[in-house]
């Protein structure tokens, strides 16, 4: 079973996990091989891809990815992810982005969630209807 897949996207290294679980088993073997694909590259997007779970390693290892030294983003599809960084409070530390455009846009110096948000609340209706505005 393959770790993790490497691509060139614009320039950006794209690491693509092919593991759903990072933990005491396997963080130390991941955080190698992902080292070495990132080995010599400036900015690299890791998309975690099928991971659905990590344990206190797995997290530690994710943390040394993010730490290491390059420009590294961090994106994922999954709301279960999401709910784990959330959960431990480390969605303050640690960004993880919705998905590759945005990781990648990061690294260029463009916000795409900020103008996400904003188209999408031009077109939503009112969050607080009947309420008064001045």
């Amino acid at each position: 079973m393959n770790i993790l897949r490497r691509e060139t996207l614009r320039g950006i290294t794209m690491i693509t996990l092919e593991i759903q679980s990072l933990d005491a088993a396997n963080a130390s073997y991941v955080t190698e091989c992902l080292v070495k694909a990132m080995q010599g590259e400036g900015q690299t997007v890791v998309d975690l891809g099928a991971l659905r779970y990590f344990d206190v390693s797995g997290f530690a290892a994710i943390l040394k990815w993010v730490t290491g030294g390059s420009e590294v983003r961090l994106c994922s599809r999954y709301g279960t992810i999401h709910a784990l960084l959330e959960l431990l409070q480390a969605d303050t530390v640690v960004t993880l982005y919705q998905n590759r455009e945005e990781a990648m846009a990061s690294l260029r110096g463009l916000d795409l969630t900020q103008r996400k948000s904003v188209d999408t609340y031009s077109r939503e209706e009112d969050p607080l209807p009947g309420r008064r505005t001045a």
